[in-house]
């Protein structure tokens, strides 16, 4: 299947702020090429565990349902096309600052677009928890008189909400493997 190309308009910094809108990006052109197999949870993940064998990942990978990648239309050929072609030049072009382009450039020798994908979401995808919306709303809150409970409670609910993000940061550091790849 003939897919279309990614716009090179949709640049990202590499900075963690603006990822959710590259992302977004990216998500949306995977869509509009009709390979959303591409991105779904569950086939990264099993990528992820299989680290990119996409000869065996073709062979092998059932979604949800059952289905395997032939099933849905995809031949080997099209997998490494999504992969290699289309993912790894989005994501190529995407990225445009430096720390994101070592990620990416890392799957260079086998120019995976999903691994590279995988590693940019492990990295710069925040987690989304209620308690790190309600921490970060409560250190964005400023001080006011009103402030109900004064100058002690809004210094106690700072507090929290800072102990809050910061085990939320140690526990996502440990979920990643957070080895630097680039020291400036």
């Amino acid at each position: 299947t003939k897919r279309g190309t990614f716009d090179h308009k949709n640049v990202w910094d590499g900075t963690i702020a603006k990822f959710k809108q590259a992302e977004a990006a990216l998500q949306g052109y995977v869509y509009g090429a009709g390979m959303a197999y591409i991105i779904k949870p569950h086939f990264l993940q099993y990528l992820k565990q299989n680290r990119g064998a996409l000869v065996a990942i073709h062979g092998s990978y059932k979604d949800p349902e059952g289905n395997t990648l032939s099933d849905l239309g995809i031949s080997l050929v099209q997998l490494q096309n999504d992969d290699e072609a289309i993912m790894y030049g989005a994501t190529t072009a995407m990225c445009r600052g430096q720390y994101a382009q070592v990620i990416v450039l890392q799957h260079a020798s086998t120019t995976s677009g999903v691994l590279a994908y995988i590693d940019l979401i492990e990295k710069y995808r925040p987690p989304k928890t209620v308690h790190t919306d309600v921490a970060t709303d409560a250190i964005n809150t400023h001080y006011h008189e009103h402030y109900n409970g004064g100058l002690q409670q809004y210094l106690i609910d700072f507090e929290e909400a800072y102990t809050e993000l910061d085990e939320v940061t140690r526990i996502r550091a440990r979920q990643i493997n957070t080895t630097p790849v680039f020291v400036p």
